[in-house]
């Protein structure tokens, strides 16, 4: 398979999925691309993390959005999946998506802070 069919491959999956993200951040969007990829290669976490060089754990917590996932991860993912940085690039882009929703009232709080202690 060539680069630019694994490519558009992933783009017909992701258009073809017919879902609406409902993640509320950059983790919890980049972990629901993750599941989707995983999914459609049909494999299993586990499944998914050996050809990762990953544990099952840290797929899992990509996919939960529990974390952002890493440069070195999303580099894997392209890796895995044959794209051409398409992973990467999503990741970097989302990591510069403004802040947490569950960080949202510190911000407030830190900038009407007279001392921090």
């Amino acid at each position: 398979m060539t680069t630019d069919m694994a490519y558009w491959g992933v783009e017909q999956m992701i258009e073809e999925s017919g879902r609406e993200s409902e993640a509320k951040n950059g983790a919890a969007y980049f972990g629901e691309e993750t599941k989707a990829l995983r999914e459609a290669l049909g494999l299993s976490q586990e499944g998914f993390a050996a050809p990762m060089h990953y544990n099952q754990g840290q797929i899992s917590r990509v996919e939960s959005g529990t974390v952002l996932a890493s440069e070195a991860f999303a580099v894997a993912m392209d890796r895995v999946a044959g794209t051409p940085g398409v992973y990467k690039r999503l990741r970097n882009r989302l990591s510069k998506r403004g802040i947490p929703d569950w960080f949202a009232p510190y911000v407030a709080l830190e900038q009407k802070a007279i001392v921090v202690r």
